[in-house]
């Protein structure tokens, strides 16, 4: 996200044109970054399909709605307290959106999760007093990621590449919140599957050494049946998981693309196909609009 004024170039070059977005930026925010600046404190920022943005200093989180930002020079921005942790929070464990009950996009539920798994749920922005805990087990390891599944469903991505699901049930007075692990398929058809897919881009190896981990959510509809896909990297193993019904999660393989890559970046860039060893990581994943997600 980048506050400057509106129609701005931030970066412009040949082949990409970065232009800022919006046209007010809440006083808040401006404070925070002022803040983060002369403190040094680590800040981050993040922008749903939606349009809500958010942004995290400390312990402090901003939300506003972007999309009203254009034309509404009193668009409100709500802090918001984030979960206790000794670890610096960021911007990548916060999710803002708007719910399904056809009430004005004014009006948002946000998520907020700790590095150590705590989870802090706001039904309403506009109410920053009345949120709802729980804390996942993680057995010590540290969120990285969340991404929102469908309207009651949420993916945390762990440092260790692991999937842990949580789901919000808002159909009663109090939210109902829970979470679980996913764990690889044992069955036999999940295993024809993961051994299909060695046989087509190779073992998926050992890594020792941390790596990045991103990861995004897919969505397709077919025969009049939408399926749901979770797609994370690390380093450059790649995992693929059909989360389209509830309770039953299946992974569908685990494969590592190092050596295609390596391949294709060798063509590209020298005309051959290197034999040397390239260290490689896969830094981001995007879905696409193709009908059916590969």
């Amino acid at each position: 996200l980048c506050w400057v004024c509106l129609g701005c170039f931030v970066s412009k070059s040949d082949r990409y044109q970065l232009e800022s977005y919006g046209l007010y930026t809440p006083n808040p925010v401006l404070e925070g970054l002022s803040i983060s600046h002369k403190n040094k404190l680590i800040w981050s920022a993040r922008l749903s399909d939606s349009l809500w943005a958010w942004f995290v200093y400390g312990r402090k989180l901003l939300v506003w709605n972007a999309e009203n930002n254009k034309e509404n020079k009193t668009n409100p921005c709500f802090e918001l307290g984030l979960p206790a942790s000794e670890v610096a929070h960021q911007a990548a464990l916060v999710w803002v959106f708007e719910p399904e009950t056809g009430i004005s996009s004014t009006h948002a539920c946000c998520i907020a999760v700790s590095p150590e798994g705590l989870i802090r749920f706001w039904r309403d922005v506009y109410d920053e007093v009345e949120y709802f805990e729980y804390n996942t087990d993680l057995m010590g390891k540290e969120c990285e990621l969340v991404y929102q599944v469908d309207s009651s469903r949420y993916i945390l991505l762990t440092t260790t590449a692991d999937l842990v699901m949580v789901t919000i049930n808002m159909d009663t007075v109090r939210p109902q919140i829970s979470s679980k692990i996913l764990t690889e398929s044992t069955g036999w058809l999940g295993n024809i599957s993961m051994n299909l897919s060695s046989l087509v881009f190779g073992s998926t190896g050992q890594q020792s050494d941390p790596k990045t981990i991103c990861g995004c959510v897919l969505k397709s509809s077919s025969d009049f049946t939408e399926r749901i896909y979770v797609v994370t990297t690390n380093g450059t193993t790649l995992t693929k998981w059909n989360v389209s019904n509830p309770n039953n999660e299946k992974q569908l393989f685990e494969v590592n693309l190092a050596n295609p890559l390596q391949e294709k970046f060798s063509i590209m860039m020298f005309n051959s196909v290197s034999t040397g060893d390239m260290d490689m990581e896969i830094i981001d994943i995007k879905p696409t609009t193709q009908t059916h997600p590969t």
